[in-house]
């Protein structure tokens, strides 16, 4: 729910509008990346994600927004569907 619920700030913060269907792009690791795993439709579902991408926690990536979850970093990357 944390995760879901950073996610929807973030949104905010970027200016989108509440109905923007999303290409959602994420990169966790530890808890936050099993509950992204197991979860991953019903937060597909919460944030209007049309697409939801995992990003391997190895991979290096440059161009995420970084939210903090628990004490976590999470890379994050939004973009809209048009």
């Amino acid at each position: 729910r944390e995760l879901v619920r950073a996610l929807n700030d973030h949104r905010k913060e970027l200016g989108l509008a509440i109905a923007d269907r999303l290409i959602l792009s994420i990169r966790a690791t530890g808890p936050i990346n099993d509950a992204l795993l197991e979860h991953r439709e019903w937060v597909a579902g919460e944030v209007l994600a049309a697409e939801l991408h995992i990003i391997d926690p190895a991979a290096p990536v440059d161009a995420l927004a970084e939210l903090v979850i628990d004490g976590q970093p999470v890379g994050v990357h939004l973009e809209v569907v048009s």
